[in-house]
């Protein structure tokens, strides 16, 4: 994030998401930028990056959901003939998991959020 206020904050656009993400993610990418511009914050390149990786598992986990509501029996014969979870669930739990730790890495810090807070206000008097 760019933490200094910039006087051309107003012309900040979403970038386009990354292709082939699903509609949720896309949703998501849009969302999330749209917040950051309420905060008058600019995402950084290692922010962009994690948001990037977030909406490819959202995208991800979609799909192994599709293909879970398919599912005839959500267990299938292990190795040894005894029944085991269908692999697609643990895959869509794993990347839950992978989905959760992005985004808490993705929380901006308090210090960027006042950042942000501080230069809305400025844009607000501007505007007075």
């Amino acid at each position: 994030m760019n933490p200094e206020p910039t006087a051309d904050h107003d012309a900040y656009e979403c970038p386009p998401p990354p292709a082939g993400i699903t509609e949720r993610a896309a949703a998501f990418w849009s969302d999330f930028h749209d917040e950051m511009d309420e905060d008058d914050l600019d995402p950084d390149a290692r922010e962009t990056a994690i948001l990037t990786e977030a909406v490819r598992a959202m995208s991800t986990v979609d799909r192994l959901e599709d293909q879970a509501s398919r599912l005839e029996s959500v267990l299938v014969p292990g190795s040894t003939g005894n029944e085991r979870v269908h692999p697609v669930l643990a895959e869509i739990d794993k990347n839950r998991k992978t989905i959760a730790t992005l985004l808490t890495a993705l929380k901006p810090p308090a210090d960027r959020s006042a950042i942000g807070r501080a230069n809305a206000a400025r844009r607000r008097d501007r505007r007075r």
